[in-house]
């Protein structure tokens, strides 16, 4: 079944923190970011940082320091706190959710694969995660942020492209369900779109099978798309 309570939530970010190659949990280390809306209670974002795919656990990241997309109209509309996207007019063209694939929210082949955390600067997903992060949190930015709703607790998963997934992660595969944030600052919006490097570049647009791989195997993934 596709991702569960699929939704985006506005917000202010405050603080982070992240785990290092030194400091992790090993297979699926992530970066947890803080926000807070007008409701009680401190929010938290849970970003992957590493891919759970022991085969390959790069990530792919698409960064826009200038996004222009009419979406932002529509987010800019929103009320802070979670707004629950899954199963409503929204998931679909047109509507706020998030679809890699068949929207245009950037330009495939800007990709970058990057590893977790490696030695020396600007060469890993931390390196590129950081810098946007302080600008937003110092400049006071309103973050959206999309992904899946926390089962408990006030907070975020699933921060990333849910589709084109292999097994064990095929359950999760699903169409305008995509996951990642972007950033309202005072004079313009940025963007952060991240990917897994062995996800596959096409999907099925239902309703058979929405989300999984074109072909089921042997397909084209990101690396094989950014030849990287």
């Amino acid at each position: 079944m596709p991702v569960a309570k699929y939704g985006v939530w506005k917000a202010k970010p405050v603080s982070y923190m992240y785990e290092t190659a030194q400091f992790n949990d090993g297979q699926n280390p992530h970066l947890s970011l803080m926000f807070r809306d007008d409701k009680p209670g401190w929010g938290q974002a849970a970003i992957n940082i590493k891919s759970g795919d022991t085969g390959d656990s790069d990530l792919v990241c698409w960064l826009s320091r200038t996004f222009q997309n009419p979406i932002t109209n529509e987010l800019d509309k929103l009320s802070a706190g979670f707004r629950l996207l899954e199963s409503t007019d929204e998931q679909g063209p047109g509507g706020l959710a998030l679809d890699y694939i068949q929207e245009r929210l950037f330009q495939k082949e800007t990709g970058k694969i990057l590893p977790h955390d490696i030695e020396k600067e600007d060469n890993d997903i931390l390196d590129a995660l950081k810098p946007i992060l302080d600008r937003a949190i110092s400049n006071e930015a309103t973050i959206y942020l999309y992904g899946s709703q926390f089962d408990a607790g006030k907070g975020i998963h699933n921060v990333h492209m849910n589709q084109g997934n292999k097994k064990p992660f095929i359950k999760d595969n699903g169409v305008f369900q995509d996951g990642g944030f972007l950033l309202q600052f005072n004079d313009h919006w940025e963007a952060v779109f991240i990917g897994f490097a062995s996800q596959a570049t096409r999907t099925e647009d239902g309703p058979v099978n929405p989300g999984f791989p074109i072909p089921l195997k042997d397909f084209g993934t990101w690396r094989d798309f950014l030849k990287v």
